[in-house]
């Protein structure tokens, strides 16, 4: 099974829109070709977070790790 690591972004980007870290995230775009994910913010800030050869539980883990303060 061929995972839609579009869906997994977007499902983790609600995720952390229900958090108080993270509510002011508005999206989480996969780039296939460049296999990176940019998570954009309320106030025009992006980030761009490395998913190369990331099964879709390692993009999960990696864009937590990049975005969630501990």
């Amino acid at each position: 099974m061929k995972e839609n690591k579009q869906e997994i972004c977007d499902s983790l980007c609600a995720t952390l829109q229900k958090t108080r870290d993270q509510r002011d995230l508005l999206s989480l775009t996969f780039d296939e070709a460049l296999e990176t994910v940019t998570a954009e913010y309320a106030d025009g800030e992006k980030k761009e977070i490395s998913v190369w050869g990331d099964s879709g539980i390692a993009l999960i883990k990696d864009v937590i790790e990049e975005l969630v303060v501990y």
